[in-house]
């Protein structure tokens, strides 16, 4: 560079002399030309003209100063960046005296500070980080220099609004420049991507970066090109030099605004924030950051009041409450600050009081404001930017809040927004990219946070037209109707396929299970929308299916509902509502409240027969029998039972025939009518393997093997009816397998040990009893549990594991109490009592004994009081 200059010097020293003296050779020419006028000159020349030459000569002297100031014009520029090359590294981060903008505009202004320098942690005092650790732990690693081998990958924090990027990024940079990674190069920028004009922009950065960077204001040069070049040297002399720059861009929108400010590689790095996954930008590695776990949603509600006041005990005392708080909050962190900032400002308010203030899900986002900082205000920065960018979009999202479950799958998400599946495909993938919506619990499924939601449903009464809404939530509705019933008919029953998205049995039985939430929510948003006809037919679609799935409390919330809608349909149609009374009737019989369940089975039937709709009465019957029969009123059962066949006999539903059959046959085998109950059974099977149907047969031949193993010594060995019992109960744990019914197939396996049990092959039982009793277990069932349990202490018993059977006994017991069935809990006292006395414990023994002839008599049951009272007589 000094050859350079000393070079450049002497030629412009030369041109300067040699203009200089042309300058004067001119005017002299020019004097002397206009004071002598010689003739020879009179037809070129007059006296004015003379002022030319004198002009010439100005211009010669001038051009010369003026080469000469431009050259040291160029000298100046090329000092300044050599400055900013070599001689102020060594104070990158300090600023010197820069020339103020003239007239800076609001967004000039804005931009003017935003770079700062990050502190190091200890010398920062931002508030923790709760429940971040191994996010913090994946950035630092991204951010670490040493790690410099190959491409440089950048980390990209994503998230919806309100879930501490920010925050999150100030702390990782914190503890990067703690580790002494980038000492005073670390700058973080806020760049207000989501401002209505799109935030700070690369143009207005490389000024602020450049003096940031240490370079002089003075030096830095006028047009943007030239300071995207000096900004690109001095990294690059930064990296040769080995000092790495650490730059955070927070609130970035868009690949422009940062795309040209990233470094090329080496040991710089580079944190970006953004609400939207940015596709576009090379070298990163996108981090969703997620909503807290409860825990740490908690402990973020307990930091923010003990930094507020150390003696503040309310999460303390209130621990069940500051749950329920945190979850109104979504495990939202910015949600979380502002409720505990709340608290903070009024020490009397107790968190449970702010629960119920916050409980209604409508107007939780006002409750959700503190100052100037507000949930609502941080999603309508997100909201506005959609709206710009696909108005398509934007309307997607706000009907996506009518979907009432919490997360909605693609063709109901279609069939909300009236459009193709593949269009619908790409808004949802814009949503997900701005952080609006998060995947959901399966492919093609995506679920939208509670605030979110609550934000878009405010949004919808204002930006969409009413008629549009209703029309959504009817073609949403219709959607899950039709579905429910093709799914239904096809998990549940034989037949082909309804719809071409319910693919085969096992498809249609994960379509339920998937979309139960949704379906149960449904039948409550079709009430709550006046539309009672699409409420009761849902409800009665889906009762069955409930129950079949065994979701007993989703079953009554739903039958109940259908009740209450089908009363508001049609006036002078009372079908619907003896339907959904029948729904109900069993839903109540499935959670053991057995008397309730009659009466209103038996308003089912009256109305059903005062209508002349004897399909639906006799459906009641059936359901009105099996109450009867969990009451251990027996010949009323049976005769429930005939009078449902009768009703179904000729209906053209015959699974529904096939199935009163075989609970016409387990009363009759309660009742003692074991030969019709066997003729019934058979019956039962026929008419299943006619149709298919594969779980009723499965039921026949269950029903089939306990009739058997109750058949009293006759003209076939009792060792060949133990036999066909074991076969045919080991037949319908088979079928339960294959149609993937596994509350079946235990009972079954339970039934079965039953058997073993009486052709003697203990240790045979107590596995099958404990195969059963595992599965139980699994869904919480407590009465079939206990029933396991009983099953299994009576075969260990007789295996003469008396120890283990005391304890499976002692189970049994307590769970039956629990249940309230005391038959079960004078069966399970007799084998306890057996059981005390195969161990010494006489005194025991009777007391389990006495308690069980109690729990007999309780349960009306005679005959066993009668057979546990002989055992004390005769002790």
């Amino acid at each position: 560079m000094g050859k350079l200059r000393r070079s450049g010097w002497r030629v412009a020293a030369c041109l300067t002399a040699l203009l200089f003296l042309v300058g004067i050779c001119v005017a002299v020419v020019g004097n002397w030309a206009t004071a002598n006028q010689p003739r020879w000159l009179d037809s070129l020349l007059d006296k004015h003209q003379a002022a030319v030459w004198i002009g010439l000569a100005v211009l010669a002297v001038g051009g010369s100063i003026v080469s000469l100031l431009a050259f040291r014009a160029s000298l100046d520029r090329e000092s300044s960046a050599d400055a900013g090359l070599s001689g102020t590294l060594g104070c990158a981060g300090q600023s010197k005296d820069a020339v103020p903008p003239t007239k800076p505009d609001a967004k000039s202004a804005r931009a003017a500070g935003v770079v700062l320098a990050v502190p190091a942690l200890s010398q920062t005092s931002t508030d923790s980080i709760t429940g971040r650790d191994a996010e913090l732990d994946l950035v630092l690693h991204l951010l670490d220099p040493a790690d410099s081998v190959g491409d440089t990958v950048f980390p990209l924090v994503a998230g919806l609004p309100g879930v501490g990027k920010t925050s999150f990024a100030h702390r990782a940079a914190s503890m990067a420049v703690e580790r002494g990674w980038f000492a005073d190069r670390a700058f973080f920028s806020d760049l207000h991507g989501y401002d209505a004009d799109g935030g700070i922009t690369a143009e207005q950065l490389y000024p602020l970066l450049l003096r940031a960077l240490g370079v002089a204001g003075d030096q830095i040069p006028p047009t943007v090109g030239e300071q995207a070049l000096t900004y690109s040297q001095v990294l690059v002399r930064l990296a040769s030099d080995g000092l790495a720059v650490l730059l955070v861009f927070d609130n970035v929108s868009s690949v422009r605004q940062i795309v040209d400010l990233l470094p090329s590689g080496g040991v710089h790095r580079v944190l970006v924030t953004s609400r939207d996954s940015l596709d576009d930008l090379p070298r990163v590695r996108v981090l969703d950051l997620g909503t807290l776990e409860r825990r740490h949603a908690v402990a973020v509600i307990g930091d923010v009041l003990l930094r507020r006041n150390p003696t503040d005990r309310r999460v303390v005392d209130e621990p069940t409450q500051a749950s329920e708080l945190a979850a109104l909050c979504g495990e939202l962190p910015l949600a979380l600050q502002i409720a505990a900032s709340l608290l903070a400002d009024d020490p009397d308010l107790t968190i449970a009081a702010l629960v119920e203030d916050l409980s209604d899900l409508s107007t939780r986002l006002d409750g959700l404001a503190y100052g100037e900082r507000g949930v609502a205000a941080a999603f309508e920065l997100s909201w506005q930017r959609l709206v710009s960018r696909d108005t398509r979009a934007s309307s997607l999202f706000l009907e996506l809040s009518i979907n009432p479950g919490p997360e909605i799958g693609l063709p109901a998400a279609a069939a909300l927004h009236n459009e193709s599946q593949s269009v619908v495909r790409r808004q949802l993938r814009t949503l997900r990219r701005a952080r609006l919506i998060e995947p959901g619990t399966a492919a093609g499924r995506w679920t939208m946070h509670d605030l979110l939601r609550a934000y878009a449903k405010s949004l919808l009464t204002v930006e969409e037209d009413p008629e549009e809404q209703s029309a959504a939530t009817e073609r949403l509705l219709d959607y899950y109707l039709a579905m429910t019933i093709a799914a239904g008919r096809l998990g549940f029953a034989p037949g082909k396929p309804q719809s071409d998205q319910v693919l085969d049995h096992t498809d249609a039985l994960v379509w339920l299970d998937m979309e139960r939430p949704n379906l149960v929510a449904a039948v409550d948003l079709a009430a709550d929308t006046n539309q009672p006809e699409r409420a009761w037919k849902l409800a009665v679609s889906l009762s069955d299916v409930l129950l079949r799935s065994r979701h007993f409390g989703d079953a009554i919330r739903v039958a109940t509902t259908g009740v209450q809608a089908a009363r508001l349909g049609t006036p002078g149609d009372q079908i619907p509502e003896a339907m959904a009374l029948g729904n109900l009737a069993a839903a109540l019989r499935a959670t053991r409240q057995f008397e309730h369940s009659v009466k209103v089975g038996r308003q089912a039937i009256e109305i059903a027969r005062e209508a002349g709709e004897e399909h639906v009465e006799g459906i009641a019957l059936n359901n009105l029998g099996l109450a009867l029969r969990s009451l251990r009123r027996f010949h009323e059962a049976v005769a429930a039972h005939d009078q449902a066949v009768a009703r179904l006999r000729d209906s053209p539903d015959r699974r529904s025939t096939a199935m009163a059959l075989s609970n016409l046959a387990a009363a009759l085998r309660e009742a003692g009518q074991n030969g019709r109950a066997i003729e019934v059974l058979e019956q039962s099977v026929v008419i299943s393997r006619e149709l298919g149907d594969r779980r009723g047969e499965a039921k026949a031949l269950n029903n089939l093997g306990l009739v058997l193993q109750e058949l009293p010594a006759g003209d076939v060995p009792q060792t060949t009816v133990v036999a066909d019992a074991i076969s045919a109960h080991e037949q319908a744990a088979q079928i339960y397998r294959e149609v993937e019914d596994g509350y079946g197939e235990a009972t079954a396996r339970d039934n079965l040990g039953l058997a073993l049990q009486r052709a003697e092959r203990y240790a045979d039982a107590v596995t099958v009893h404990q195969q059963a009793l595992d599965f139980f277990r699994q869904t919480d069932d407590r009465h079939d549990e206990a029933t396991a349990l009983n099953n299994l202490g009576g075969a260990l018993l007789q295996d003469d594991r008396v120890d283990q059977a005391i304890t499976a006994l002692e189970e049994a017991v307590r769970m039956y109490r629990n249940t309230r069935d005391a038959h079960g809990e004078g069966s399970a006292l007799a084998n306890l009592g057996s059981g005390y006395e195969a161990s010494d414990r006489a005194q025991d023994a009777r007391q389990a004994w006495t308690q069980a002839v109690e729990a007999f008599n309780r349960a009306g049951a005679s005959e066993a009081a009668q057979l546990v009272q002989r055992l004390l007589d005769d002790d």
